[in-house]
């Protein structure tokens, strides 16, 4: 049975509060906290409302919402004097925390995907709490953040924590016990019951269907949470009635729309995506459905475009009317949460999010036996390198939870990897999935993922999570994790034991494991002769190096040889700053391994930072004046200037003839233009120029020649 987490701590509530922005949910009187400041000492804990607004447009709320947050992220990681403070985002309704609840603000739902995987690539920095509307809900927030959980809801005055649990096929809630983790005691609690799930009889990994619950924190922790009314069966597709599948070209809507006609009786099928028949293999899939005595439409359609799609589903025949919805469309355009940018976010919302909204819209006075929304399990645990896509997808769980609450059919299924590759993963390298292995995460064979699709649908949760999880590799994590480092994500720690781990302060007595902080690692790294540290911590840095690329012998990460020549990328290289940030118990920066390009450097910075040694001066040289005649070669010379200067040619025509250069703000930097300007010349990150004169074809440099990073 999961394990509920300890109970907050209150001494460790953060001691001063601060309020960004606005503060329409009422937070600074619950907890005594000032605007935020920028100018004044940093507050232990910032906290950002996210309220939702009255306007139709959902979808668009979505968008804004996103935008905003995502500039507020880049904005806190990029200020090292903000480091110790932690950025809460607090939304109201956002999420569905107890069976049955509605879920009003679904467009901040997106906020918490985006945030889940900034979590992932800077832990510790941010928190995510949602609020009801209870008055002493707020009060708990000092609970909720001290509890050190990244993620929190709180109802009635109580701090719930989500964990994933098992679901059960085609059996009925039944009584469970969980222990608590404040007292012991066991508590009984109406859970699902647990089983096996779909896996293969000794397989280390098995499918599940997990359905995420909220328990109560040192309360009791839920196993399975079923949303109220729908746990007792679904009802079946009308064989006659109009099935609408959008994505249908990819890989994934082609293996449900063989699934629904080959085991389900599916006979007439809407199969719609941006290209329509053009598409790719759409000719062969449209034949195979035929022959397996389907009639197939396929339609070229942007779900996106409400007039469109509203056209589209006005066609459909009065005799084969729709029936259901399975939305399995979806682009990706991975990056690390400081390279993100309002566009980048927006290319992958659009179709996931607007066109789920306008889905749920128009047809929401159809009698639907289905209304499937085609999540991810990016959006449920937080993925470094995905907060775009955890954003879209985490928009269709709220819409789902939506949905269940006003009694419409809704369904987001937070898919895991997939073992076939499609258009959305066959980008992914070795390196990528052995990355997802170590979360526990294995790639789903498409008939197994099939099997868990119906037993998904035969459990009729609202929002469900069908993963193949390797429950011995979270074991063994869960096991080996020390604290201070995520060895199993939080959602995931209902599935196994966690360890009982005493925590030895500096000073203390007794037995434990003792914390990794600077001061301790400090501590034991001078308790070294000088001439071990460099290769103690050289063998640290392989070992993690060696860890995060999935290499055997730690030994092949050369001393000498640039990380990005031995395959460090941007995501990789914050996965290597987080795992010796915890080891170390140093604040190091987003920029680690560009600023300190091999192992051998990187070593001498720790060295320098738990010693806090001050660097080497460098020699001074005296300065030579050189004669007058010496000879001076130009091999070459390009520009990017401002005024479209490409030459030393050109740049003194200009300067002659004195001409004016100066324009706004370029839209080509992935800046948000309309938030740069703030008329405060103290204002970090912002400008209190409107114009300037700026390079241009700026996105042509190539920083790995320089070995610095893209955002440098």
């Amino acid at each position: 049975a999961p394990v509920a987490p300890a109970a907050a701590d209150t001494a460790a509530a953060p001691a001063t509060w601060a309020v960004l922005g606005d503060d329409p949910l009422g937070l600074s009187a619950a907890v005594d906290a000032v605007p935020y400041d920028e100018t004044a000492e940093v507050p232990d804990a910032v906290l950002v409302p996210c309220a939702a607004e009255s306007r139709a447009d959902v979808a668009q709320a979505a968008h804004e919402a996103t935008h905003r947050v995502l500039a507020l992220i880049q904005r806190w990681i990029s200020d090292e004097r903000l480091a110790p403070s932690r950025l809460v985002f607090v939304t109201r309704g956002a999420v569905a925390a107890v069976p049955g609840e509605e879920v009003p603000d679904v467009a901040h739902g997106a906020v918490w995907g985006l945030v889940r995987s900034a979590q992932s690539e800077h832990p510790g920095r941010f928190t995510l709490v949602d609020l009801d509307t209870d008055p002493e809900s707020a009060t708990a927030l000092p609970a909720a953040v001290a509890s050190g959980e990244p993620q929190c809801a709180v109802r009635d005055g109580l701090v719930r924590v989500p964990r994933l649990g098992r679901v059960a096929r085609g059996t009925a809630p039944a009584e469970a016990t969980a222990t608590t983790g404040a007292a012991g005691a066991a508590t009984r609690i109406a859970s699902a019951t647990e089983v096996t799930g779909t896996g293969v009889a000794g397989a280390a990994a098995t499918g599940v269907v997990g359905v995420t619950g909220f328990g109560a924190s040192g309360t009791v922790e839920v196993a399975a949470t079923r949303t109220a009314g729908l746990a007792d069966g679904r009802r079946p597709m009308d064989p006659e009635g109009t099935v609408l599948i959008t994505g249908a070209t990819g890989t994934l809507g082609g293996l449900v729309a063989r699934h629904l006609v080959g085991e389900h009786g599916a006979r007439h099928l809407l199969l719609v995506s941006r290209r329509g028949p053009a598409a790719d293999g759409m000719g062969e899939l449209r034949s195979e459905l035929a022959e397996l005595g389907a009639t197939v439409t396929v339609a070229a359609c942007d779900a996106a475009d409400r007039e469109a799609l509203a056209g589209l589903l006005g066609a459909i025949p009065d005799a084969h009317p729709l029936t259901a919805v399975i939305h399995a469309a979806g682009v990706l355009d991975d990056g690390v949460v400081d390279a993100l940018d309002p566009e980048r976010l927006d290319r992958v919302l659009r179709p996931k999010v607007d066109a789920a909204w306008n889905l749920h819209e128009l047809t929401a006075d159809h009698d639907l036996a289905a209304f499937v929304l085609y999540s991810s399990v990016v959006a449920t645990i937080g993925n470094a390198g995905q907060a775009n896509y955890a954003a879209a997808n985490a928009f269709l769980d709220s819409l789902a939870q939506h949905r269940a609450a006003r009694g419409l059919a809704a369904q987001s299924l937070a898919w895991g990897l997939w073992e076939q590759r499609s258009g959305m993963s066959g980008h992914l390298a070795d390196a990528d999935v052995r990355r997802m292995a170590r979360s526990g995460i294995r790639p789903l064979p498409s008939a197994e993922g099939m099997e868990l699709f119906d037993a998904a649908r035969a459990a009729g949760d609202a929002t469900l999570v069908p993963v193949r999880l390797d429950l011995a590799e979270l074991r063994g994590r869960a096991a080996s994790g020390t604290p201070g480092q995520d060895a199993v994500p939080a959602y995931l720690r209902g599935l196994v034991r966690m360890p009982v781990r005493r925590v030895v302060r500096a000073g203390g007595g007794g037995g434990g494991v003792a914390e990794a902080d600077e001061s301790s690692f400090g501590r034991r790294l001078a308790a070294l002769a000088a001439a071990d540290r460099n290769p103690f911590l050289l063998d640290l840095v392989r070992e993690h190096a060696a860890a995060v690329l999935g290499l055997a012998a730690p030994d092949d990460i050369e001393a000498t040889r640039a990380f990005r020549e031995v395959g460090f990328d941007s995501l990789t290289a914050v996965e290597l700053r987080n795992r010796l940030g915890a080891a170390t118990g140093l604040r190091l920066p987003t920029t680690l391994l560009f600023d300190y390009p091999t192992p051998a450097v990187l070593v001498d910075h720790l060295r320098r930072e738990a010693l806090s040694e001050r660097p080497e001066a460098a020699a001074v040289v005296a300065a030579v004046r050189p004669a007058d005649d010496d000879p001076i070669a130009i091999v070459a010379m390009s520009c990017r200037l401002p005024g479209g200067v490409r030459g030393p040619e050109e740049l003194w025509e200009l300067v002659a003839d004195g001409r004016d250069v100066i324009s706004t703000f370029p839209t080509d930097r992935g800046w948000n233009v309309e938030e740069l300007y703030d008329p405060n010349p103290d204002t970090p990150g912002r400008s209190y120029a409107k114009e300037g004169g700026f390079l241009y074809d700026a996105y042509d440099f190539d920083p790995e020649f320089f070995g610095i990073s893209p955002r440098e």
